[in-house]
This record gives C-alpha cells, structure tokens and sequence, in this order.
C-alpha cells in the first residue's frame, strides 16, 4: 500500500509544471466555450392555438409572450420574427368551455440550434365558442399621403368578403377595414391590391377573399386654352418640286389639360400641319390636321375643321435649254 501511494505521489509531481499548465489551459478553454454559447436574447412571438373543426377561440390572454433563447450568436442571429411561435392544442372539445394551457419549450417552433430559458408569461388562458362564418362589407381604403397635383378618387372589389371566427364576435363584425393607400407625391393613376385587415378584437381566423384591388384616380381641374387662325403648313418629302394648295389654310386649335400645363404654353404658337407624303402629283386628298403638343398624352387636342383638302399640282416639266453651237 506504502508503495502505491507513493508512485501515485511520485506521479503527481512529476512534471508538475506542464499538469498544472494543461488544467489552467483546459479551464480557460472550457470557459470560453460556455461564454461562446450562453448569449441570451429575449422575443416576443405569438401564441397560435390549433381547435378542433367547428370550435373557435372567443379569448385568449395573451397572444404573446416573451421567450428568452440561449445560445451562440450565429444561432442567436438566425432566429426570425416572422418563424418563430409557440404552437398549442387545447384538450377541450365543448364550444363553451374554456381551458388554461402551460407552455414548455416544447410548444416553440421555429428556432433550431437554440434553447428556450424563460418564458413569460407560462400559461394561456382560453375560451372557446362555436366557430361561424359571415358575409361583411369593406370599407373603402383609407387615402395616406397626397398627390404631387389634384384629388384622390377610388373605387375598389371585391366590396364584400366571408369572415370565419367565433359566432359572438362575427354577429357583432359589420365591416372589415384594408390597408391604407399610398398616393404621396403621385402623379399618375394606378392600380394596386391591398390586404383586408383582420379584426384585432375579434379573432377571425379566416377572410376570403383577403386582398381587395384598388383602383387610384388622380383627377386634375382640367382648363382650355384656344389659338384661332392657325396656319396649316405641309409636311413632303424633299425634292418634291411640286405646289401644294391647302383650303382652308387655317384652323382654330384648342388645348385641354391641367392648368399649370395650359399656363406655360398659352402665350406661345402652336403648329398645325398635314402629312403629304404619299400623294401623287396631279391629285388631291382629304387629310387629317395634326397639331404638335408639347407635354404630349397629359394634354389634349381638338381641331376645327379637323380635316383639309390638299391638293398637289403636276410636276413641271423640266426646261429645254437648246445646245450652244
């Protein structure tokens, strides 16, 4: 026995030194390990609750809870909002019962490579009604925002939609609100779909259809501005050589469109002018007035008479001069 002790004691402190080394190594490396995956971050994530068919939940207190996670931070930063829930199912069957369920980790979802610490508040409590379905109206999208110019006018569909939730709080629904309407700084009309809102208060579990689409008018005041006697100028190919005649050779043009377009151009010329190309020489046609507009589509024309009579005489023949002798 003597003997055992003392090689156990001869052992111990040979190389004592590096033993002593390797331990002190081994704690900081154990340490750091333990410091690498304890993070914690604290979420709040919702709390979904799974009935039979024809139940529905009437209360719940709380939809969410705080849940604290522990782990490395790459873990830690892989955990989304949008994932992540405590998932439960109530035992209960009557549609007029009620039920206190607490949570576990075992309820969250969507966080791998993460432990659940701490969650706060740990029990649900539920009451259950008989699951109904009714048919509501939408209100009209609230406007957010204005136009760079003019009014909002809307019209949306579908008008109406089916909602599914607790029979004592769909008989009090009258009607579902959307999403608001972006319009700041527009310009143009357009189109866009918007999501019906779900009632907070009112634990609708199903909307049908869930987007209504929305069309956005952006009416302007729209003012007129008239030039009278406009010259009617022709438009050929070069090198014809040939007279056009245009009867009546002016026209009166007005300009319709926003005002601030209307202002910047009214005290300048505007340009009529028909398209000759393709007529033969020797013959006439009817033809449209065009009118040049700067601002393009956000203006528009009218003309009086809208049309002319062109007519384009022969080609001459050319001179014969006789050879000098």
């Amino acid at each position: 026995m003597a003997k055992v002790k003392t090689a156990l004691k001869n052992f111990a402190l040979r190389n004592w030194g590096l033993k002593t080394l390797s331990l002190v190594l081994a704690l900081i490396t154990y340490q750091s390990i333990k410091d690498a995956i304890s993070f914690e971050v604290p979420f709040e994530i919702p709390v979904e609750v799974k009935v039979e068919e024809g139940i529905a939940i009437l209360d719940q207190n709380p939809r969410e809870v705080e849940v604290t996670f522990q782990g490395s931070q790459a873990d830690l930063g892989q955990l989304s909002h949008s994932q992540v829930k405590i998932v439960l199912t109530p035992k209960a069957t009557d549609p007029a019962g009620s039920e206190i369920i607490t949570m576990s980790p075992g309820h969250v979802e969507g966080a791998p490579g993460v432990r659940v610490v701490k969650i706060n508040p740990k029990d649900v409590h539920l009451t259950f009604d008989r699951e109904s379905e009714k048919r509501v109206s939408i209100a009209p999208p609230k406007i957010k925002g204005a136009p760079l110019i003019g009014k909002v006018e809307i019209d949306y569909e579908p008008k109406t939609a089916t909602i599914k939730g607790p029979k004592r709080r769909i008989d009090e629904r009258g009607f579902l609100d959307t999403e608001p309407v972006d319009v700041d700084g527009r310009v143009q009309s357009f189109t866009k779909r918007v999501k019906i809102l779900a009632p907070a208060d009112a634990m609708v579990t199903t909307i049908d259809p869930s987007e209504v689409e929305v069309k956005v008018s952006i009416v302007t005041d729209t003012v007129s501005h008239s030039w009278t006697n406009v010259p009617v100028t022709s438009m050929t190919q070069p090198g014809l050589g040939c007279a056009i005649t245009i009867e009546p050779s002016v026209v009166s043009v007005s300009l319709h469109g926003r005002k601030d377009l209307i202002s910047k151009i009214k005290d300048k010329p505007v340009n009529a002018f028909v398209d000759c190309n393709g007529i033969a020489p020797g013959s006439s046609a009817e033809l449209p007035v065009n009118v040049y507009t700067p601002f393009g589509t956000d203006l528009t024309t009218t003309v009086a008479p809208e049309t002319v009579k062109v007519s384009v005489s022969a080609r001459p023949e050319p001179d014969l001069q006789p050879e000098a002798n």
